[in-house]
């Protein structure tokens, strides 16, 4: 079985809308963007390849840990989790060099860079870690709800301001971070973290 990144054009006619097919690794399932090339997480042979954005070029394919399912790219370097490593693997973005793996929480998922730390979602500890991307230290860890897959990161980040979802009210009253959290189960409750202008964090529950 081959496994491709399907590049789609959003200005395109249904029938006209796939502009090309690229080959990567085996089981892709996460992306990044490095601003000049896109890093695609393969899931089954515990890699990442790197795709130049222009033309789809296969700039390499980096090793990193046991089941890696999610990036991030944090201005120099591209964060990896490793799902059953209980870890995150950080690459040179510039030539894929591995920097580091550094411990996490328990099988993590979801990863984001806030412009200054990375948040990293733990399923199995139900928790998210906060993340300094110079050494890999962990500065913080956060209790959430049950089995938290995904990250959102809203407020400003290099600079430029991300807008705020509206199914997330506290995040209009953030000067900084907010990261959302879903367990994608019915019945069960998102939890918003906040993380203000002083360093205090918060965590509030939404139905």
């Amino acid at each position: 079985m081959a496994f491709t990144l399907v590049v789609i054009s959003p200005q395109a006619n249904a029938a006209d809308a796939v502009l090309q097919n690229f080959p990567v690794g085996y089981g892709p399932i996460g992306l990044a963007f490095d601003g000049a090339n896109i890093w695609v997480v393969n899931q089954n042979d515990r890699t990442v390849t790197k795709l130049r954005a222009i033309d789809g070029a296969n700039q390499g394919t980096f090793r990193v840990g046991r089941t890696p399912l999610e990036a991030a790219y944090d201005g120099a370097n591209i964060w990896v989790t490793n799902f059953l490593d209980d870890t995150v693997t950080k690459l040179r973005a510039s030539d894929g060099a591995v920097l580091g793996t550094f411990p996490a929480g328990a099988t993590p998922t979801g990863i984001a860079f806030d412009g200054t730390s990375l948040w990293i979602a733990n399923q199995s500890a139900n928790t998210v870690t906060k993340l300094r991307p110079s050494d890999g230290t962990i500065e913080a860890t956060y209790n959430v709800g049950s089995n938290p897959v995904f990250v959102l990161l809203t407020g400003r980040i290099f600079g430029q301001p991300i807008p705020c979802p509206t199914m997330s009210p506290s995040c209009g009253r953030a000067m900084g971070l907010c990261l959302a959290l879903s367990t994608l189960a019915r019945g069960q409750r998102a939890s918003a973290l906040t993380e203000s202008t002083s360093g205090s964090a918060i965590t509030s529950a939404m139905t």
